[in-house]
């Protein structure tokens, strides 16, 4: 008798295997992430893991919860990699023919993708939209960003417009297209990923 099957492996939902995965990157931040980053990784991973295992059984069942695994990293991945070069061609207005580049540490690039724009998406598109009105969740996205932003109104600002584009594509496509999305968001925005000239 086999303990596990594909098929079975495949009907575990995504999220499920994301909060693995940050688990995973929990356990070995010091092998990840530079010595004098490995507290403040840990901690980080820690909240967002806490918010999204906490948080992630309230929320009410939803379509974008069934989807399949292949279906969802399918989504994921597409927002990733499409929201990348947008984002990145944006960021640096560069024009003619360009390649997108690592040009940050790996370990933020893991951080932001795999954990950050995740639970961010499933708690303020996932969970707050149901309990409160999508608009205030989106405010709440804002102003979650409060010290990210340096406490600047026009950081807050741009959350919040980030929030409710985060929102519509959660609607009309799905939430791991946006998850995919916010992470290229970050990514770029944090000077991860640049858009470079071949």
């Amino acid at each position: 008798m086999k303990l596990f099957s594909l098929g079975a492996l495949r009907k575990i939902p995504f999220f499920v295997w994301l909060l693995l995965l940050q688990a995973f990157l929990l356990v070995n931040a010091p092998a990840i992430a530079p010595p004098n980053s490995v507290d403040t990784t840990r901690t980080a991973l820690t909240v967002y893991m806490l918010m999204t295992a906490t948080l992630m059984p309230l929320v009410p069942r939803q379509a974008w919860m069934k989807v399949g695994l292949n279906e969802s990293i399918a989504f994921f991945v597409g927002g990733l990699v499409v929201g990348s070069f947008v984002f990145a061609a944006f960021r640096e207005l560069v024009t003619g023919i360009f390649s997108l580049s690592l040009s940050g540490p790996l370990y933020l690039l893991v951080l932001h993708v795999f954990v950050v724009a995740t639970s961010e998406e499933i708690i303020f598109r996932g969970l707050l939209p149901v309990i409160i009105t999508p608009a205030l969740a989106q405010v709440f996205f804002g102003f979650f960003h409060f010290y990210a932003y340096g406490g600047s109104l026009i950081g807050i600002f741009i959350a919040i417009i980030a929030g409710f584009i985060f929102y519509a594509i959660t609607r009309y496509l799905n939430i791991w297209a946006a998850i995919g999305i916010h992470a290229a968001y970050n990514a770029t925005v944090l000077g991860i990923l640049s858009v470079v000239g071949v």
